[in-house]
């Protein structure tokens, strides 16, 4: 079976015209296509989560799993990463038949669903819970999601 190919590609459109940010390499990728049925697909550009984001976020993952394994347990910080996603990082699905609610958790991988909003209202979430459920204070960070590293937590 044929390798499937999919390629993005982003520009800006004014007055009904489409200016490609990289209109060579969209070209070149095109030739690829010729004689084919294409689909095209439009959607705004959304800013995906960025790296620095994610250290911190893994900060944060480190204050949690800290704060539950004072309590005597022994998680992981892939078991609190997965639980903080399923308490903080979902959308909700409704089955019209039973109305039953599903949450399904977003992925984080770069090529996620995870926007920079989305990965700062998801901190956000994760700092008030960890001060109201578990009595911890995680240190925030700078604008550019760095901190300092005393505050690492193995």
């Amino acid at each position: 079976m044929p390798e499937k190919l999919i390629y993005a590609f982003t520009g800006t459109v004014k007055e009904g015209k489409l200016t490609l940010d990289k209109r060579d390499k969209f070209l070149k990728h095109l030739t690829e296509f010729e004689g084919q049925n294409i689909e095209l697909t439009l959607r705004k550009a959304v800013k995906r989560r960025t790296s620095p984001q994610l250290r911190y976020y893994f900060v944060c993952v480190g204050f949690v799993k800290k704060a539950l394994n004072d309590m005597g347990n022994e998680f992981s910080q892939e078991q609190v990463h997965q639980f903080l996603k399923s308490q903080f990082l979902f959308k909700e699905v409704i089955n019209e038949d039973t109305a039953e609610i599903y949450k399904i958790p977003l992925s984080m991988s770069n090529k996620g669903e995870v926007s920079t909003d989305i990965m700062s209202e998801y901190i956000d979430k994760i700092h008030r819970w960890a001060a109201e459920e578990l009595g911890v204070v995680i240190p925030d960070a700078d604008a550019d999601y760095s901190i300092d590293e005393r505050y690492y937590v193995d």
